[in-house]
């Protein structure tokens, strides 16, 4: 958990991480969970919709369907600007909230960012991100 509070600190100072901690209630992991999932889940629809605009131009200028499907499945996979800080970033969210229900003694099993990660992604998952939390923000953007 020190890694944890290491990579939040520098961001919010330490008094505003210990006021943070001070006032934390489970409704607000709820909410911090449903951020952090929206965020990991978003750099796929932006994907996505960025690949149906391509196609969708391309059934705009005539061009057959073959074409529109290729251009929207090349498009799709493209590289996207900040992209890359968007999944360490809600990671560090999710660690986050698991951290300030710990330090209130709650169940890490009944904390929305543990129970989110281990539904979406399996029960090996929460170890390995507060393993990749002890690298810091490289350890973070490294974890898949």
């Amino acid at each position: 958990m020190d890694a944890v509070d290491a990579l939040a600190v520098p961001y919010l100072g330490e008094a505003g991480w210990n006021q943070l901690r001070d006032a934390w209630r489970t409704e607000n992991c709820v909410l911090v969970a449903k951020v952090a999932r929206q965020a990991l889940q978003s750099p796929v629809r932006l994907h996505d919709a960025a690949g149906k605009l391509a196609a969708q131009v391309w059934s705009w200028l005539g061009r057959p369907w073959v074409e529109q499907m290729m251009v929207r499945e090349v498009v799709k996979r493209l590289p996207i600007l900040g992209e890359s800080q968007v999944r360490p970033v809600a990671r560090a969210v999710q660690l986050a909230g698991m951290r300030l229900c710990h330090a209130h003694d709650k169940d890490l099993t009944r904390c929305p960012c543990f129970a989110d990660l281990v539904e979406h992604e399996g029960e090996r998952r929460p170890k390995q991100l507060l393993d990749a939390a002890q690298k810091g923000w490289t350890g973070l953007s490294r974890l898949r």
